[in-house]
């Protein structure tokens, strides 16, 4: 019996110094909402909806956040698992005031799958955040899956019925929300 106890106290001690890729298999981690790029290495925290979609539930590993010397932006890198494209995502504080780098890393990603995800949401919702797309009555949650978090300058609480999006450098767009907090249109005639 004490020979027993011994292999089980080395293999405790033994645990911490496992390599992380041991623990990733039994705790996955994908994206927690739509991101888009143009060029894989060269993304931005404010999530332009422009390019190729890299969706919510998407399997990831080797996570990891940099800081470049004399430069005012730091960036999460992280690579896809099924094909082992790398992925930088690069964030300016100024368009993200109150959150750090590693706040947003926090926010990218979730041990949930797409299913575990959007579990709770209806049909329309989830066709919704599959094409990267807002559609009328969609919850708050299901539009962070879809478009992401809102860039906290402009939209500095999720309590607010209306949310500024990026869709590229020089153009957004306002999502505006009902009483019970699901998308509609908004005064100007913008389209979701």
């Amino acid at each position: 019996m004490p020979r027993f106890i011994n292999r089980c106290l080395y293999l405790l001690l033994l645990i911490p110094l496992l390599p992380l890729s041991c623990w990733a298999q039994n705790n996955a981690t994908h994206t927690a909402y739509n991101m888009w790029y143009e060029r894989p290495t060269k993304m931005w925290a404010i999530n332009y909806k422009r390019g190729t979609l890299l969706p919510v539930g998407t399997k990831v590993r080797n996570i990891s956040v940099h800081h470049e010397a004399n430069q005012p932006h730091q960036y999460i890198s992280f690579e896809r698992v099924n094909d082992g494209k790398n992925f930088r995502v690069y964030f300016r504080r100024k368009f993200h005031p109150g959150k750090t780098v590693e706040d947003y890393r926090k926010l990218m990603f979730s041990n949930k799958t797409f299913a575990q995800q959007t579990r709770s949401l209806t049909t329309p919702e989830i066709n919704a955040i599959q094409r990267g797309v807002l559609v009328p009555r969609m919850s708050k949650k299901a539009a962070i899956l879809s478009y992401g978090i809102p860039p906290q300058h402009r939209t500095p609480s999720l309590n607010s019925n209306v949310w500024r999006y990026w869709t590229s450098r020089m153009m957004s767009k306002n999502i505006c929300f009902d009483r019970q907090g699901k998308t509609t249109h908004c005064k100007g005639n913008e389209t979701l």
